[in-house]
């Protein structure tokens, strides 16, 4: 055999080593990662299967400790407040915080239900409003109320409050003022808040409470407004029950405007975010919804819901240095006249 036949069977036999090297460092580096994506499928499931054993949600039987029951207003940490109830809500508001941002609206389907509406909101409703990085619980749930106790309410003490708030809803152009009108007088006029529909003392509730926080006295009356913004939290188990997608947009609405205004109203962009969810998932930004739909006693217009969305989230958007929720392109239902 040559010298030169010779050297280039070494090259060749070498060359074929360094290939068996590369390929076997491959797979060996192929089952290390599969074995690790298996070990984060085994505790993904072994979390999640702890977090659904922790407490029953009103809506659809899931468990929730962190907003049920009586909350003793001298407790400085009630005894939900304790180290899974935290990590629960933490990574609630993890998802939360994916789905504010400018990702692909493309796959909406059913995803608002994926994660309950009550959990969603009060992720949002912990989050504190003058430090997001905060989860401030005891901010977003001091009400000392029974579950099933009212609030009693005076004209002389709310009608200022309620006027101011409805002056201030051009921003809300989907209200119609005269049938939100109607129902604070039935709140306000009955001695039992109890036989009264629950959208109503919503309605009522918050928007006393916004119409509090934007005056002069909101200072004197932080009680009052803290104390109805969260018995209006209390009411949306019973308001979401019929997962109306309209009940739940106006809901998270007037949480979003009380949070815009009120600290301990939880994150204005979170809130805004699953609204947002829920808006493109009805189909909302491409046809117009039949006002029928909604019944005769209803205190908002279908025709501008969408348009009452859109309008605060630029102006919010644009605030915040933020972007958008949907492009102008994605949009073809139109604004009426």
């Amino acid at each position: 055999m040559s010298i030169h036949t010779l050297s280039t069977c070494l090259f060749v036999d070498n060359e074929f080593n360094h290939e068996n090297y590369y390929v076997e460092s491959l797979r060996r580096r192929i089952a290390e990662l599969e074995k690790k994506v298996k070990e984060a499928e085994i505790s993904h499931v072994q979390v999640r299967r702890s977090f659904n054993l922790d407490a029953t949600l009103p809506i659809n039987g899931k468990r929730r400790r962190s907003t049920d029951g009586h909350v003793p207003a001298n407790d400085a940490l009630p005894n939900w407040d304790d180290q899974s109830t935290v990590e629960d809500t933490m990574s609630a508001i993890g998802l939360l915080s994916n789905k504010a941002m400018a990702e692909s609206r493309a796959n909406t389907g059913n995803e608002p239900h994926k994660l309950s509406i009550i959990e969603s909101i009060s992720a949002a409703l912990v989050v504190d409003g003058q430090s997001p990085s905060k989860a401030s619980a005891m901010t977003s749930h001091h009400i000392s109320l029974a579950d099933d106790q009212s609030i009693l309410l005076t004209r002389d003490l709310t009608l200022s409050h309620i006027q101011r708030f409805i002056d201030w809803s051009v921003w809300l152009p989907y209200i119609d003022e005269s049938r939100l009108m109607q129902q604070y007088d039935t709140v306000v006029d009955s001695h039992d808040g109890r036989d009264k529909p629950s959208l109503y003392l919503f309605n009522v509730y918050l928007a006393v409470s916004i119409g509090i926080s934007m005056s002069p006295e909101t200072s004197r009356l932080t009680g009052l407004t803290t104390n109805l913004h969260s018995a209006a939290i209390k009411l949306l188990p019973s308001i979401l029950h019929s997962q109306e997608p309209f009940d739940t947009l106006h809901c998270m609405l007037l949480l979003a405007v009380f949070s815009m205004f009120n600290s301990s109203g939880g994150s204005t962009w979170h809130l805004m975010g699953f609204i947002w969810t829920n808006c493109l998932a009805a189909g909302l930004h491409k046809t117009a919804i039949p006002h029928d739909r909604l019944g005769p006693d209803t205190a908002y217009r279908s025709d501008w819901i969408f348009w009452t969305v859109y309008l605060l989230d630029r102006s919010l958007a644009s605030s915040m240095g933020r972007p958008f929720g949907i492009t102008d392109e994605d949009i073809t239902v139109s604004v009426n006249a």
